[in-house]
């Protein structure tokens, strides 16, 4: 292992893309505010965000809240989980090559396109009465594969639509609007399931998506950086799949602070046991788990709304490992609770704490990887966090299984706030980093 860290581009480095020609470029380096959205192809991808999220949050629920009406099991709730994330941390390194290698606008339209018809198709078996759970898994995992290429890409544009100062504010704007639009999506679904049932909500779920799908066809000839010809043109073998892999592990930074989010992840990830929760622990409906799986995201909001006041913040390390440890403080107290309003008033300070984390690991991965590296160094965040998600569902629908939800998440909190601790404490390179 290489020691120190790889060094991101700086401003005087030719190779850099560095993002629109603008005179606004020259802008300081403390952007706060709203101010990424002065450029237009980023408010394109801004506004197209809250769309196809709305929808997909949707169906997630959904498909949740129906195979455990379907089966009473939590395990193979977290079954459908595991389909989930197995091409999330397979495809995922295939889909930020392809994010480097094609116009990463075209493969965000396809999974979009995809998202669509199948959001009819699981409508459609649904309303007829033919809708087994096997149909919901199969769709998971085509979702997923399919997706997979599609969040490196969302994630990599960025760096074409804003010059470098503004990436800390473009990317938390962005994630910002993706957590604001899992208040709407969960609370809308558990309406409609208390109401009219799957089926309209599956229907509902690919409507939403169509507005964003014409924005991303609008950043075509709209003002995107192009290329300046110098960098490494990508070729689809062994070395440039693995290529981000190799750099976050050459970057031991960076390997931490993945390792710590995923640690948390698999042991933690409680989202995708709501149905159980809501249903065993809190005796909530459809319309409680709706408002229960909006809680964390609405506290997102404040998060994010309060370092784009901060702006770029100092210690970036530090943060990481601080916020990691206080988030499962809180997720071990959200274990212990049976009361309602408890719960959502947890689950609030979870998000909130939670947007640190986000923002600043998504930041990082923009900047310290190169043009040519982004789309595949970007890809790690989904292949450990959201691969980590899957697998956390799974090993926590076999864990209930066996010992309950509550003890699994209680365990879950105890071992990922050690891990946490453990890399404060030893690994000084992580503490003291900054960029």
């Amino acid at each position: 292992m290489r020691s120190g860290i790889t060094k991101p581009p700086g401003k005087d480095d030719p190779s850099e893309n560095s993002g629109p020609t603008d005179a606004k470029s020259s802008a300081p380096e403390n952007i706060k505010g709203l101010a990424s959205l002065q450029f237009e192809g980023f408010r394109l991808l801004f506004w197209s965000t809250p769309f196809g999220n709305i929808g997909n949050s949707m169906r997630t629920i959904v498909n949740a809240w129906q195979i455990y009406e379907i089966t009473g099991s939590s395990a193979q709730l977290g079954l459908a989980f595991l389909f989930q994330g197995i091409p999330g941390i397979f495809f995922s390194v295939f889909g930020g090559t392809l994010a480097d290698m094609f116009d990463r606008r075209k493969i965000i339209n396809i999974s979009q396109g995809y998202q669509i018809l199948s959001g009819v198709a699981l409508g459609f078996l649904t309303l007829s009465g033919h809708i087994h759970v096997w149909h919901i898994y199969v769709m998971t995992f085509l979702s997923s594969s399919i997706g997979s290429a599609a969040g490196p890409a969302r994630r990599a544009l960025i760096t074409n639509l804003v010059p470098r100062s503004h990436l800390l504010n473009a990317t938390t704007l962005q994630t910002s609007v993706q957590q604001a639009t899992q208040i709407a999506g969960p609370t809308l679904a558990g309406f409609i399931l208390a109401g009219f049932g799957p089926a309209p909500a599956y229907f509902i779920n690919a409507l939403c998506i169509i507005p964003g799908y014409y924005a991303i066809m609008l950043l075509k000839d709209r003002l995107v950086q192009k290329d300046s010809g110098k960098k490494e043109k990508v070729k689809l073998n062994l070395s440039s799949i693995f290529g981000g892999l190799v750099f976050a592990w050459q970057s031991q930074v960076l390997l931490f602070i993945l390792l710590m989010d995923t640690v948390t992840n698999v042991l933690g990830y409680y989202q995708y046991m709501m149905p159980v929760i809501a249903k065993d622990i809190l005796n909530a409906g459809p319309i409680g788990l709706g408002i229960l799986l909006s809680a964390t995201p609405f506290g997102s909001f404040f998060g994010y709304a309060l370092i784009l006041a901060l702006g770029n913040l100092k210690r970036k390390g530090l943060v990481m490992v601080i916020t990691v440890i206080v988030y499962n403080i809180f997720l071990f107290a959200f274990a212990q609770s049976r009361v309602f309003w408890l719960s959502l008033l947890i689950l609030g300070a979870m998000g909130a704490v939670d947007a640190f984390s986000r923002a600043i690991r998504n930041t990082l991965l923009q900047l310290m990887a190169p043009d040519e590296k982004r789309g595949r160094v970007v890809a790690l965040s989904q292949i450990f966090a959201g691969g980590g998600n899957s697998m956390g569902g799974a090993y926590l629908g076999f864990m209930s299984e066996a010992i309950g939800i509550q003890k699994a998440l209680a365990v879950g909190a105890v071992i990922s706030a050690g891990f946490a601790v453990s890399v404060g404490a030893f690994v000084k390179r992580v503490r003291k980093f900054d960029v």
